[in-house]
């Protein structure tokens, strides 16, 4: 992945910091002003001027090591002048295909959403709030759907218009509350079918377990380590609970999909089941190393998978050999990280969901 900078250095203002491009954003101006309007336009939605002062070039500037990256004696990482940190999501996507992680987690490209994506994240911030917020007598079905119905008014027709508002028109509104889009009857049908499918989930939830009778240690909470050599790790764990006198916990992750099927060979179901249960590892290995400011070490006894899109529940002991096992998998991901990082190289990867991928056109792997 090509970063491209431009250097805007009037003299009279002194020295400006480098604003960075990524390829996409300097195709989008070049296309633009090939095309004849307004380049400032795409400059200023960056922040800058389009145009320097010493007329600097910023399609022919390709930015050295040190422009990205940054390497401190202490072996941390910094990346654009942030510390470089790992998660479970990171680290899933490094594996999957570190070009995706370049342009998903250092370059921070922005990708559109998508339904499941938007539902999963009403639906965990509709439990959050049911958990803080409500009385256990009053956690009831038709609460939770109202809290989910609340959060998404708030964001419809602004962080996610794009979703059922596809090619807004200022005009006379398909719905009520649109905010002067017109849209299509299909499109008003996709945000009800959307919308009763979350709320399908959260009744699945109830089904999983009675909400009156659950006493959280704690809810949405950041966990973060230092594993060392620079590597840290963090993660929001959706809800923590005390299983025994001695304090033992147990770490409850909700999944807004299906279960993964167990119907393949006996090694690829194993696979699959260690797969899903990996970030819930890597959870149960920060709170061992001590997590959250010198907190103090917790155990972890029991990990649990609520799957609300076929109402199934997946649990597992916690194995001290694993948590172990997962510590090296960590260490493992964060060494060839950093290799691709000194050699800015992060390879793309082919794979079956290259389809749903937000960077697929123009990469080198996408073969549709």
């Amino acid at each position: 992945m090509m970063v491209l900078t431009t250097i805007c250095a009037a003299a009279s203002r002194g020295a400006r910091p480098a604003v960075r491009l990524s390829a996409r954003h300097v195709s989008m101006m070049s296309q633009t002003q090939r095309s004849g309007p307004n380049v400032d336009a795409a400059a200023a939605a960056l922040g800058e001027s389009s145009s320097s002062s010493d007329g600097a070039d910023a399609s022919t500037s390709q930015p050295k090591l040190s422009e990205r990256f940054a390497f401190l004696p202490d072996g941390v990482v910094q990346v654009y002048g942030r510390k470089l940190m790992l998660s479970p999501t990171h680290i899933t996507t490094f594996r999957q295909c570190p070009r995706l992680y370049e342009l998903r987690h250092i370059e921070r490209l922005p990708e559109p959403p998508t339904e499941p994506l938007v539902a999963g994240i009403l639906v965990h911030e509709a439990l959050e709030q049911l958990y803080k917020y409500v009385p256990a007598a009053d956690r009831t079905l038709p609460k939770l759907q109202e809290l989910f119905r609340d959060a998404w008014r708030k964001v419809r027709l602004t962080r996610y218009r794009e979703l059922f508002f596809p090619e807004s028109a200022e005009g006379d509104a398909a719905d009520g509350d649109a905010g002067g889009a017109t849209r299509s009857e299909a499109d008003v049908a996709r945000e009800r079918a959307w919308g009763q499918a979350a709320l399908g989930k959260m009744a699945n939830y109830f089904t999983l377990e009675d909400p009156t009778e659950v006493t959280p240690e704690s809810v949405e909470q950041w966990v973060g380590a230092s594993l060392g050599g620079g590597l840290s790790v963090r993660g929001k764990i959706d809800r923590l609970e005390v299983v025994d006198s001695d304090g033992g916990l147990a770490i409850v992750d909700y999944k807004t999909g299906n279960s993964p099927k167990q119907k393949y060979s006996a090694a690829m179901n194993a696979k699959i089941r260690r797969d899903a249960f990996f970030q819930l590892y890597v959870y149960a290995l920060l709170l061992r190393e001590g997590a959250n400011d010198g907190a103090g070490s917790r155990d972890v006894r029991e990990l649990r998978l609520l799957y609300l899109g076929d109402a199934t529940p997946v649990t597992e002991p916690v194995d001290p050999a694993r948590v172990d096992a997962t510590a090296a998998e960590v260490r493992d991901v964060w060494d060839r990280l950093v290799a691709a990082i000194k050699e800015e190289t992060f390879e793309p990867i082919a794979g079956p969901l290259c389809k749903f991928c937000a960077h697929r056109d123009g990469c080198p792997a996408y073969l549709p």
